[in-house]
């Protein structure tokens, strides 16, 4: 079975999919939005008692990257895992919402 890696730059909006604008944020994944410094500044609320994150948020993102599967996989299952999504759209085709995705690349048109 080959393999492609997505790690790495992603276009972010936070805000929900249907008023995404694109402006040139980027984060890095695999990360969380903490770890790459989105959200509410939280750095004041630290305390020697508490675990806690230097940014928080609660609410809908969207993260955004384009793909190019290579030609020797057309007409091939492709399944794409991903982590932690309640919504999940490939190519414009809404495809689901479970913990993990499966799911196989639409034909083409």
């Amino acid at each position: 079975m080959r393999s492609m890696d997505l790690s790495g730059t992603w276009q972010f909006y936070m805000g929900a999919a249907e008023d995404a604008v694109f402006s040139g944020d980027t984060v890095r994944l695999p990360g969380t939005m903490d770890e790459n410094r989105r959200g509410l500044d939280n750095s004041a609320n630290v305390t020697v008692r508490h675990l806690h994150r230097d940014f928080v948020y609660t609410g809908p993102a969207v993260y955004q990257r384009e793909v190019t599967v290579p030609a020797e996989w057309m007409g091939r299952p492709v399944h794409l895992y991903l982590e932690r999504t309640k919504n999940t759209g490939v190519g414009g085709w809404a495809v689901g919402g479970a913990s993990v995705q499966k799911l196989y690349h639409p034909p083409p048109l």
